[in-house]
């Protein structure tokens, strides 16, 4: 939550620095009111989870909540500035380490709250989620940096966790009468159920890897060159 805090107190104190060296009239109003007239919003989000298993194997709960706060400046000559902060805590759970004395395994579904990769964090789950420039025109627009992807099939947020997965990269959207086209090239991604940026071939096999036909475990994770997704 403290790293969300500076990044948005440092996206502030850049708005001043801005107005304060553009000091001439005009364009000092105008660069306040891309910040006057942005836009804040957010949500808190509580999350109860629990899974009932039969045949004597363990059953797991627990209770998730947290919130998001974004901000994006005013249009000006076409660009916009934005970021967005999300945070998670655990309020109250059953011990989700603890194995089932049957199968040894531990809880899945509601480790996904949290963190996949730390079993042991359930409170330091904060990230930026959002910090773009885009630029609209006309026809459509452009966007560079940290953002969500809502418009694809092939591409989207998977928000049915705490976090949706988001993604870094340049995304270009074309408006051609009753038509829109998207082209993106993406570098960089981040998992929904994880606090931390991945390239693309440090995510692929990130999670479970599934079962081999023999049942052996699979580990791909390491083994899939990729350094990012181009669409159409």
């Amino acid at each position: 939550m403290k790293a969300i805090l500076g990044y948005l107190l440092v996206f502030h104190c850049v708005s001043i620095a801005i107005a304060q060296d553009n000091y001439n009239g005009q364009s000092v109003q105008n660069l306040k009111e891309i910040f006057a007239k942005g836009e804040i919003e957010g949500h808190i989000r509580n999350f109860f989870m629990s899974t009932l298993n039969n045949r004597g194997l363990k059953d797991y709960y627990t209770n998730a909540l947290g919130g998001a706060i974004a901000f994006k400046t005013n249009e000006y000559m076409g660009f916009e500035l934005g970021v967005k902060g999300t945070f998670t805590y655990q309020t109250f759970s059953a011990d989700l380490n603890e194995p089932d004395q049957t199968t040894g395994g531990i809880s899945k579904w509601e480790r996904e709250l949290y963190d996949i990769n730390d079993l042991d964090n359930f409170n330091d789950l904060d990230r930026l989620e959002k910090l773009y420039i885009k630029y609209n025109f006309q026809n459509g627009y452009a966007t560079y940096g940290k953002l969500a992807i809502e418009e694809t099939p092939l591409l989207n947020e998977s928000d049915g966790r705490m976090k949706p997965y988001a993604f870094k990269g340049i995304w270009l959207q074309l408006f051609k009468g009753k038509h829109v086209f998207n082209l993106s090239w993406l570098d960089r991604i981040w998992p929904r159920s994880t606090v931390e940026w991945y390239d693309f071939d440090e995510a692929n096999g990130l999670v479970k890897n599934g079962f081999q036909p023999d049942g052996r475990p699979p580990d791909y994770r390491d083994d899939t060159a990729s350094r990012g997704i181009a669409s159409f």
